[in-house]
């Protein structure tokens, strides 16, 4: 009988791991690891997102004669993720900013859902737990795909082959787990709670791990259930909004329980390890800063290698340039003259000057500017306003976070553009419909939105909800209704050409600049846009 272990080595994600934890373990393991009698060994690098760790960590491998797999990152498919709060119930889809006390595990759940879409992109452990078993199936009769800091010592792994050469029936096997505070020492973390055993899967065993599982989302726990593996797993339910058709086991109870493996050391925080809450919640803060750091570091390098210029030549937005310099020299005495819409013009600010190549002398003024409406009271509360008002104010923070090379909040904002067309569409769904000036409004802003963060490479106008809420059906649902108004009704041709322009500029289309039956509705800067196409699904340079 003969053996292969895959071990799967992903990214850490401080605070559930030490951020050194992967090439510490994968050293401790290679080092320390005695051979294991009628086993091969090999290694899956899954989405390693440091290139010098992944080039060490295979160096290493190799170097001790081990095989070294690799599921490359792919950062074209993460790119194209977004963050999507669209089918939380309304209390959590609404909640804007989100800001959830990680102590409730509903809360946790919403996290996690929110993240969803970009945390299986980047660690799909089961896409990774397949593969192992698709490569070692080929060659071994038991395949035993294990987390990358699983170790065995030759007593358990002497009692884990003879339990299996005497169980002929087993299918899989259940491999016990201990979480061990000390590599050196070999201690055993303080405390009693459940761990789900590591799997091992003999040549023609049926089942498959769900690749549609995410971290931190009972990737595991799922496969023990569905093969009526006892244990606490049973009682982990999805969340109630989370629709997910189990798969049909094909052989339930075929398992036995056999030998014993360690979990090293994490370099987690004692408080992390102590207890499962805190690893449920330090998961998914985790996933948060990982996806953070990969968004900012994704605009920055866009910014950076495309050297991202304005959409029009300099010559042709000689008025624009004055008419902006003008605000940035005066926008204290313009926003208290008329307020926030004094100074809406100034979304154009990167489409006319291009990302990160500000003048100085403009910066003394768009600074202080986004400081005051970040941090400012009048700021954070029109900020958090689920109207146009709100809308118009993210489209200029993130216009002015562009313009002065602030990546990390223009990451943020970019990120957060589809929380907050859900949470406004779900506030807004519990009350009367707003007039129809607020509406076109809220439009307007929504547009200029989508084609700025497009110019900054996230496309957020291709961005839909679990039930099709997105940016063109803003639109289309503004086309049905907007016509009941009776201010439509009594210009019903200005009001259409406007809809039709709008479309065009969301579209990216070369449109129409004549817009002389409804010039009073168009957003300020719009003819920027009407001048300059873009091909969908690629950035604008």
């Amino acid at each position: 009988m003969n053996f292969a272990i895959y071990r799967i080595l992903g990214n850490s994600l401080p605070p559930r791991h030490d951020p050194e934890c992967t090439l510490r373990n994968l050293r401790y393991i290679l080092a320390h690891e005695a051979d294991l009698p009628g086993c091969s060994k090999h290694w899956i690098l899954n989405g390693l997102i440091d290139q010098a760790l992944a080039t060490e960590c295979r160096t290493l491998i190799e170097a001790a004669g081990q095989e070294c797999h690799v599921l490359p990152f792919d950062e074209a498919v993460y790119n194209a993720q977004f963050l999507d709060a669209s089918g939380l119930p309304a209390d959590l889809a609404g909640n804007y900013p989100p800001d959830f006390n990680p102590v409730l595990i509903r809360n946790r759940l919403a996290i996690e859902w929110i993240y969803r879409h970009k945390s299986l992109t980047a660690i799909n452990i089961n896409r990774a737990r397949n593969m192992a078993l698709d490569l070692g199936q080929s060659h071994a009769r038991w395949t035993i795909p294990l987390d990358g800091g699983c170790y065995f010592t030759v007593d358990d792994w002497v009692s884990l082959t003879r339990t299996l050469d005497a169980d002929t029936d087993a299918l899989y096997a259940l491999i016990p787990m201990l979480r061990l505070e000390s590599n050196d020492r070999f201690m055993e973390v303080p405390g009693a709670y459940p761990i789900e055993p590591q799997i091992a899967f003999r040549d023609d065993a049926p089942d498959r791990f769900d690749e549609r599982l995410r971290y931190g989302n009972r990737n595991k726990a799922e496969f023990l259930v569905r093969i009526a593996a006892p244990g606490p797993w049973h009682t982990w339910n999805a969340a109630d909004w989370d629709d997910f058709t189990p798969v049909a086991a094909k052989a339930p109870g075929c398992f036995t329980v056999a030998g014993r493996a360690y979990r090293l050391e994490t370099g987690a925080a004692p408080q992390v390890e102590s207890h499962e809450r805190q690893r449920h919640a330090a998961r998914f803060e985790g996933v948060v800063a990982m996806t953070n750091a990969l968004d900012r570091r994704a605009l920055m390098s866009r910014m950076c290698r495309d050297c991202v210029m304005p959409l029009l030549a300099p010559e042709q937005t000689v008025d624009l340039r004055a008419q902006c310099e003008q605000l940035l020299d005066r926008w204290q005495h313009a926003y208290a003259e008329n307020g926030w819409k004094a100074l809406r013009k100034l979304w154009i600010l990167p489409m006319i000057y291009g990302c990160g190549s500000a003048d100085p002398r403009l910066v003394a003024g768009a600074g202080p500017l986004l400081k005051f409406m970040e941090s400012g009271e009048e700021g954070i509360r029109t900020s958090l306003g689920m109207d146009a008002d709100g809308t118009w104010m993210h489209l200029l923070k993130l216009a002015l976070a562009l313009y002065t090379a602030q990546w990390s909040l223009a990451s943020r904002l970019l990120n957060y553009a589809p929380l907050r067309f859900i949470a406004q569409q779900t506030r807004n769904a519990s009350i009367p419909p707003a007039a129809l000036t607020e509406r076109i409004d809220r439009a307007n802003a929504w547009v200029l939105l989508a084609r700025l963060s497009h110019f900054a490479g996230v496309d957020v106008a291709a961005f839909r909800g679990v039930s099709g809420e997105s940016i063109p059906a803003l639109l289309e649902d503004l086309a049905r209704k907007g016509p009941e108004a009776p201010q439509w009704q009594a210009d019903f041709q200005a009001y259409g050409q406007w809809l039709q322009m709008l479309q065009a500029l969301l579209d990216g289309r070369v449109c129409a600049s004549d817009a002389a039956n409804c010039g009073d509705l168009m957003p300020e800067g719009w003819r920027i846009l009407a001048a300059s196409a873009y091909r969908p699904g690629s950035a604008e340079t």
